[in-house]
């Protein structure tokens, strides 16, 4: 870009003040060139607004440049650098303001004298102080916004300005869609991560539900009517928490005659779980298997009513016990009633949010 300025002084053809002229606009191309590169590092919407607003005034040495967005049927003005305030923060209906008719035209508005021109809205512009401007619309195809430029005084830009300004309209809309094509990018590759880390997840709970049914030789002889017999297959309920499986079982297992804790392994330091939460425990209610453990990662999901454990027993004091005992804390889904499929049964979810049926034994 230096060789515009030496080469300038060399044109004895041109007027005295066509070459100031001349400087000017090789000043302006540089200052473009600048612009385009500043813009092509721009990676949020916030950023290339900043860098067009500065670089329309700087470019013309217009007294004011706005930066608008079709919002859409308005024109938003997003942000202005200018001697005085402007419309910064407003909207106007396309159809009412320059902005908006070089949107919808496809087309630059060069006007001279703002009030001689039926296109302009005179009432917004009497509290400013502009007399003539230039609106760019940006991308020429299907405009998504405008660059404004405003003089205080009378003023009829050049081709060269008007040219100026479009270039910098252009290379606005190559960063915008690029800083949309970023954020896609970084849309889609957090989602990836998403749907990895839910991968991860339930790679992690089927490893540990593999772990609930298989740990232990001992636990398939609960199941076994006989010593000796043959193994039948195992059925056992699994219930995981997040940190409360001990306390969870050891209350099941006071609550329940012919019951016990048949093996406990907790986490230690540095295996993945929090230590001394569960890994794994056995334990079985009137002798009905039953396994657990603390989950070492955060799931979105838990218990739910739609499965529940179902207790029946003979007495209706007994019904009316452990439904005091599983509801406290916890939340009533049924109320312990006489209902048409039984006589005395209650529908809870406990303080762990387990959920239990328990009735009257036919």
């Amino acid at each position: 870009m230096a060789a515009y300025r030496t080469a300038l002084p060399d044109l004895p053809f041109l007027p005295q003040g066509e070459k100031a002229y001349s400087a000017l606009y090789a000043s302006a191309m540089e200052r473009l060139v600048e612009v385009v590169q500043d813009l092509s590092r721009a990676r949020d919407l916030n950023h290339v607004i900043r860098i067009v607003r500065d670089a329309a005034r700087d470019l013309t040495g217009a007294d004011g440049a706005t930066f608008v967005l079709r919002d859409g049927e308005q024109c938003y003005y997003v942000d202005e650098n200018a001697i005085a305030p402007l419309w910064k923060g407003k909207r106007f209906p396309l159809s009412l303001c320059i902005s908006g008719w070089a949107m919808l035209n496809r087309e630059t508005a060069v006007i001279e004298d703002i009030y001689s021109d039926p296109r302009i809205p005179h009432e917004a512009y009497r509290p400013t102080f502009v007399k003539s401007l230039v609106m760019v619309p940006i991308r020429s195809d299907q405009p998504v916004g405008s660059i404004g430029n405003y003089w205080a005084y009378r003023h009829r830009p050049t081709p060269e300005e008007v040219m100026i300004l479009q270039a910098l309209a252009d290379s606005a809309s190559v960063a915008m869609e690029n800083v949309r094509l970023i954020n896609d990018l970084e849309q889609n590759a957090e989602m990836l991560r998403s749907l990895q880390s839910q991968l991860d997840a339930r790679e992690d709970v089927q490893s540990l539900l593999r772990q609930a049914v298989s740990r232990d030789a001992d636990f398939p002889d609960m199941v076994r009517d006989e010593p000796g017999q043959e193994a039948a297959p195992m059925i056992a309920t699994t219930l995981m928490f997040s940190g409360q499986a001990e306390a969870a079982m050891n209350f099941y297992v006071s609550l329940f005659p012919n019951s016990r804790v048949v093996s406990l392994d907790k986490y230690v330091s540095k295996e993945g779980g929090k230590p001394g939460t569960v890994r794994q425990a056995r334990f079985t209610l009137n002798d009905s298997p039953f396994t657990c453990l603390d989950s070492p990662i955060k799931h979105e999901f838990g218990f739910t009513p739609a499965t529940s454990v179902t207790v029946s027993v003979p007495t209706e004091a007994e019904v009316d016990r452990l439904f005091a005992a599983l509801s406290e804390s916890g939340q009533v889904l049924m109320p312990l009633a006489a209902y048409d499929f039984s006589p005395r049964f209650g529908w809870v979810n406990d303080r762990f949010g387990v959920s239990w049926q328990i009735g009257l034994a036919s």
